[in-house]
């Protein structure tokens, strides 16, 4: 608990900015009962949070300079592999960066899309930053036909049994490693 006016104003300030504790608590008010029948008033409770003062943006950035660094498996060689790699490679990042994840803070503090659209800007290193049309359906149907050049070589079903006394000797072989060479 604040004890100085100072302490007081920091924790205002804290509050405003969202970093200050929130409890649910109950209010005295003249107009809302502290108790009812003995207990406390459920309509005096005031849930702690957050107030939003403006938008909350999700903004994903999909590096191409990043994925055009890649190469196949004989570098230079294997020009067909190294274009399937990337095409891939970009395919599961647009995917990624279209799933619509769950949108939660902390518990009983849950947000919601406001609207349908995603928008999308194409980001030059020198230029004007301009809006992309750029649809889920597109994406997912890029990102499946990527797929294909490494669909033959993926087995049909992929089971694996987890192998605890396998698990302990991979964490012990990599726990010497690392005190080997002085690091984590």
């Amino acid at each position: 608990m604040p004890t100085s006016a100072k302490d007081k104003d920091k924790e205002g300030k804290l509050s405003t900015a969202g970093f200050a504790d929130a409890p649910g608590v109950f209010r005295k008010t003249d107009k809302v009962p502290q108790f009812r029948d003995g207990a406390p008033n459920p309509e005096a409770r005031v849930l702690g949070g957050v107030i939003a003062r403006g938008p909350i943006e999700r903004q994903v950035t999909v590096n191409l300079i990043a994925l055009r660094s890649l190469r196949g498996k004989n570098n230079k060689q294997d020009e067909d592999e190294t274009n399937a790699i990337r095409k891939y490679l970009l395919g599961l990042s647009l995917m990624a960066a279209t799933a619509d994840i769950e949108l939660f803070l902390r518990e009983g503090c849950l947000l919601r899309y406001s609207d349908e659209k995603d928008t999308w800007y194409k980001v030059p290193r020198r230029g004007t930053t301009t809006e992309v049309t750029l649809e889920k359906s597109v994406i997912e149907e890029y990102a499946k036909a990527a797929a294909n050049h490494f669909r033959p070589k993926w087995e049909e079903k992929l089971e694996f049994e987890f192998d605890l006394k396998e698990a302990k000797k991979l964490l012990a072989k990599k726990t010497k490693e690392a005190a080997s060479t002085g690091g984590a």
